[in-house]
């Protein structure tokens, strides 16, 4: 899960955006508990404008503690 999470964020910082919602995906399907994944995918999501979709991986990654996804949230 984190080397599909790691290869997903590459792909972001590559501009390659449908290869990292693949793999950030997949990271997910492996371990629903990947809040770093649940940030990456939604973040991805905020600058395709696919906001809730975005919102919802957010709230994924809050629900499992991630504290810099109340700040994500604020924005909706």
């Amino acid at each position: 899960s984190f080397l599909l999470y790691a290869k997903g964020v590459i792909s972001v910082h590559k501009k390659n955006n449908k290869q990292a919602e693949r793999l950030l995906t997949q990271a997910l399907e492996i371990d629903r508990n990947n809040l770093r994944a649940y940030i990456a995918r939604g973040q991805l999501y905020l600058s395709q404008g696919k906001k809730e979709y975005a919102k919802k991986d957010f709230e994924n990654a809050l629900r499992l503690g991630a504290k810099e996804a109340e700040q994500l949230l604020q924005q909706f």
